[in-house]
């Protein structure tokens, strides 16, 4: 994956109006009793990408509780341009997704 793959990408990811959702990570926590993940979802728009990031966590948080809870953690929207993204995919190891979800659909 290069930085032309995000540029010709853009093109498709606007045309077909797509939504890129990948998780980031979901590791347990609390010896099992819940699951932090951090996920994205990633759209395109006329000044370049849109970056939608949210971590949770879910789990039994209290001894006596019968439900699970969710917490948000984290969460933030980023403008970023093609170079940013080719950083941010290769930082979180997201190219092979990224690259997938491509292929995907751009066949269709």
């Amino acid at each position: 994956m290069n930085i032309n793959t995000i540029i010709n990408s853009h093109k498709l990811f606007l045309a077909k109006d797509l939504c890129l959702y990948s998780d980031i990570f979901c590791d347990d926590i609390l010896n099992d009793m819940a699951i932090d993940c951090a996920s994205i979802e990633l759209k395109a728009n006329q000044q370049g990408w849109n970056l939608h990031y949210i971590r949770t966590q879910t789990g039994w948080f209290h001894f006596d509780q019968d439900e699970q809870e969710t917490f948000l953690i984290d969460e933030y929207h980023k403008q970023l341009n093609h170079e940013d993204l080719y950083m941010y995919l290769q930082l979180h190891g997201l190219q092979n997704d990224f690259l997938l979800f491509i292929q995907n659909h751009d066949e269709a």
